[in-house]
């Protein structure tokens, strides 16, 4: 997961079920038809690096594969095995007996390629095992296509009802958290073998459960206030939202009371709704309903509001259909010609012009998008920087140093 994470694309329908999030260039024209997964933010998983021809011009994209199927073994047994536990509740049960926190692996042991690499990179080895049973009761939920396998699942409702619960959105997806429920680490496929990871989970705590004790904190202070006190610490509450993102530890609780401000507030005669909006969507929480209402306050772009809504649609489309329905909505707010945030407006345009061309096909539309982005600096972007080169010049070769030259 950070506040807030980059765009999550997800794009399933044309890369044979592939979900592709952000950080790290991917070939979505020759995706494994195998290959499926979900999609969630670059901080958690890197992902391989392949070109993508575009005409001739190499368009590299600064997006991965969260699942690619690469191998046939199995990331891990459905079953319990001795080690990892394969039903939650049972497992939290041991980790209160024990005074441990649990590591829960949502997993595809038979079809996730990036499943498949954790395990064996990481999970499979003695030192890894060894150190993280010490303070952690593993738990791996998985969520497999072999029927085979599938009957080995204990409970595939409750998996799935825990897949919702904590916004599961990409496999695999590590979360560490106390046997109560508190999530303060998320994570998924990490390069280099077990050390590194261990490392990366003991950085994952100390974050985490600094960022856990300021929610609870501010949580319980919100809690016991009335009326302008609570007001003062609600605007606390959204601000350590704002900071932290939506997927921080604690996040939940944070956006469960920043939410209350819409009902406070539903005409946005204080001010409130519009502040809770921008934080939610700021911090990554999407919803139509957030989108509607922030389109409704600042239809003209006046405070940024708008802009906000339509990047953060555009980071949760999760079907073709809602790629090119936010087209819609980038293309109206690219007719109010009003931009705030020159960074969020490269993204809306740069994300604007890959969907145009990639889904709606329509090279036009794209170039249109991409010049938008470039007048607002998108050139130098170092994520969307060779999307929008590419774009504009799609004929245009890169010479024995990486420049670029155009085509003859």
């Amino acid at each position: 997961m950070g506040a807030p994470d980059p765009a999550r694309f997800l794009f399933e329908s044309c890369f044979g079920g592939v979900f592709a999030y952000p950080g790290a260039r991917m070939d979505v024209s020759r995706a494994p038809e195998s290959s499926q997964g979900s999609g969630f933010p670059m901080s958690q998983v890197p992902g391989p690096t392949v070109d993508l021809p575009m005409k001739r011009f190499a368009l590299t994209l600064t997006l991965g594969l969260a699942a690619w199927v690469a191998n046939p073994a199995i990331a891990q047994p459905s079953g319990d095995d001795g080690v990892w536990m394969a039903d939650f509740d049972a497992a939290v049960a041991v980790a209160k007996k024990d005074g441990k926190n649990l590591l829960v692996d949502f997993t595809g042991s038979d079809w996730c390629g990036w499943c498949k690499r954790l395990h064996k990179e990481v999970f499979a080895h003695e030192i890894w095992e060894t150190t993280a049973t010490k303070e952690y009761v593993l738990v791996a939920l998985d969520f497999p296509r072999d029927e085979a396998i599938k009957k080995l699942v204990p409970n595939p409702e409750r998996n799935a009802e825990l897949s919702e619960k904590y916004g599961i959105e990409g496999f695999p997806t590590i979360l560490l958290m106390t046997p109560d429920g508190d999530v303060f680490g998320r994570t998924g496929y990490q390069e280099g073998g077990p050390e590194k990871y261990l490392e990366h989970m003991a950085e994952l705590k100390k974050t985490g459960m600094l960022q856990l004790e300021a929610v609870h904190k501010v949580v319980a202070a919100y809690n016991a206030a009335t009326g302008d006190e609570q007001m003062a610490i609600w605007e606390r509450v959204a601000a350590l939202l704002e900071k932290n993102g939506a997927d921080s530890a604690g996040a939940g609780q944070l956006v469960e009371i920043v939410e209350k401000g819409i009902a406070l507030d539903p005409d946005n005669a204080k001010g409130i709704l519009a502040k809770a909006l921008t934080t939610l969507l700021g911090a990554g929480k999407y919803s139509d309903e957030y989108f509607a209402k922030a389109k409704g306050i600042d239809a003209k772009n006046e405070t940024g509001l708008y802009e906000t809504a339509v990047a953060a649609r555009l980071d949760n489309v999760n079907s073709e259909e809602a790629m090119l329905s936010s087209l819609v909505e980038v293309d109206a707010f690219s007719k109010l010609g009003k931009v705030v945030d020159k960074t969020r407006c490269v993204r809306i345009y740069s994300i604007g012009a890959f969907f145009a061309m990639r889904f709606k096909q329509d090279e036009e539309l794209a170039k249109t998008y991409a010049q938008k982005s470039a007048d607002l600096g998108g050139l130098e972007s170092e994520e969307f920087g060779e999307l929008i080169k590419g774009i504009l010049n799609p004929d245009a070769e890169e010479d024995e140093d990486g420049e670029i030259e155009e085509g003859r």
